[in-house]
Parts: C-alpha cells; structure tokens; sequence
C-alpha cells in the first residue's frame, strides 16, 4: 500500500532504523567464537563448571572457572563492576560471517566483584529480571513462531516451570531450563548448529558474563520488538503514522521548524525547553533532515 498522505516515507525510515538495531542486537548477543571455539575474552568469560541452584541469589566463581584473564584483572582492580549474567546458552552457526556463535536463552544485568579473602568473583544480581534477547524474538518472529502465553512473558513463564522441577527433581536448574525452553518453543532447535565445536558436545549449555561490545549503544537493546510492531503498523497502513505528526507538522508546520536561532531565544525566554518543544529532538530545521539515505 502506497504513502499518500505522509511527508516522508516512514515505513521506509523505519525500517532502515530497524535492521541498524538488529545488527546492534547481534553484535551485543551473538558471541563468536574463534576456529579453536574460544570467545573473545575482552568482553566474554566462560563460566566454567558453572549450574546455578537458584536464579534469584549471589553467585560466586572460583578464579580458575573464571574464563577471561583480562575481565579478571578489571575486577580485581575495581575497573569493571558490572556487566550480564547469561545462559544457558545455545551455539549456532552465523553464515555472514561463517563463524560459530554462543547466545544466551536469557541475560540479566548484574554487579560483579571480586573477593580477595576466597580468590572468588562475586555476581550479584542488579534488577532481578532475566529477559530474552530481543533479536531471538525477531528469529521467533521469522520463524513464525506463536505461542498461547504472549512473547514477553515467555522468560517469567520458562524460568518459573523449570524453577518447580528442579526442586522436586533430579536434574540440574539448567537442564530443566533447557527442557522447558524446547518444550514451550518447539521450533527453538532449528537455531541449534548441526555441527557445534568439541567442548559444547560436552558443555552443550554453559554459562557466560558478558559486557557490551565498545560501539554497541546500551539504550537500544530493546528497542527492536518497538520497531518491528511500528513496522508492521505502517505496512498495514502507511498514512496511520500516530504521534510521528510531530516530525511532519501536519497541523501546524511552522510550529514544528526549528533553527538553532528559534530554539536558543525559547531557552534564553523561558531558561529551559517545553517538554513538547521540537528543540529537544532538532538542532536544525525539519525541512532539512537527510532523509535520502532512508529512501
């Protein structure tokens, strides 16, 4: 359905703010590993003999399973002290970059320390909230994948029914967290490489914290299941554009162009911006946003 009564191709827009997110997603949940099936250990420590009884408590790992040298050091010298908690985690098979991969089932957001008495790092969970990783809702979505239980409440869902059989059963957390994971997204598997590296046959689902890549951008790490249902609003109707208005001036163009002149006398009148001021999103006329990259 074509645009007829929008200024800008916003599906358009949309969709290319979209795939940049996506692959920010990636780069922050994907991570490779080496030919030697080795992860970067400049943002990623393996967590060796790692199965945690609870996911709602501190965690300690001994120095030796602790598998980044450099993570360690940042510890230990109070450098780094917070990051993600992630697993169990899957390996798959990137065919861009024809690498193999790990990926969390769920993360959450973590402070970590060091405790010099016990040689141990402590993790302390920071929210206590485990989410999945938005893009592995976007393969759910290519995969057409639907559920009775809505997509957000997944994580709560999977963790609670394994957390109740593992108290009364003789599997580990992690394994019945698997278990339910392939029980309530049967098409999960497909994600699965056909052909993982030696110590994943052995360790299939381990546990790993992780920080951000350097140029990932933290505020959109949840961005995406927002753009993916925008995208999916356009496309149904390209002229239901909603609270984007603003950005067009439809009711009042002149309302919404704003120089850098106009958006300095408002601050110097009023010594601040409105809320619903189009200076807190444009430092230089609407008319003139590049937009022919998006086109």
């Amino acid at each position: 359905m074509p645009e007829t009564n929008t200024k800008y191709p916003w599906r358009n827009i949309v969709q290319f703010h979209r795939e940049i997110v996506e692959l920010d997603q990636e780069e922050i949940f994907k991570l490779d590993l080496d030919k030697g099936g080795y992860l970067n250990q400049s943002r990623c420590a393996l967590l060796n003999h790692f199965s945690p009884d609870t996911l709602a408590d501190t965690w300690t790992i001994p120095e030796e399973d602790f598998g980044s040298i450099p993570l360690l050091n940042e510890i230990k010298m109070e450098k780094l002290t917070e990051g993600y908690l992630g697993g169990p985690c899957w390996a798959g098979w990137d065919p861009k970059k024809s690498t193999s991969y790990l990926s969390p089932f769920f993360y959450q957001h973590v402070q970590i320390g060091w405790n010099d008495e016990e040689n141990t790092v402590t993790i302390i969970p920071a929210e206590g909230r485990w989410d999945m990783p938005p893009f592995l809702f976007q393969k759910l979505d290519w995969l057409e994948f639907s559920s009775d239980t809505p997509l957000e409440e997944l994580p709560f869902s999977i963790i609670e029914q394994a957390r109740l059989k593992a108290e009364t059963g003789d599997e580990s957390l992690t394994e019945h967290i698997i278990s339910e994971v392939i029980s309530q997204i049967p098409v999960i598997p497909s994600l699965f490489s056909k052909y993982p590296q030696k110590q994943y046959k052995e360790n299939p689902y381990p546990w790993v914290f992780f920080t951000f890549p350097t140029r990932a951008q933290s505020m959109s790490m949840h961005l995406l299941p927002d753009y993916n249902a925008l995208e999916r609003l356009l496309e149904a109707d390209p002229d239901n554009i909603g609270g984007l208005k603003i950005f067009e001036g439809i009711h009042d163009p002149e309302a919404y162009i704003v120089t850098c002149s106009t958006a300095l006398k408002h601050t110097s009148d009023s010594g601040t911006s409105s809320p619903n001021s189009p200076s807190r999103f444009f430092s230089s006329p609407v008319s003139q946003i590049p937009l022919q990259s998006w086109l």
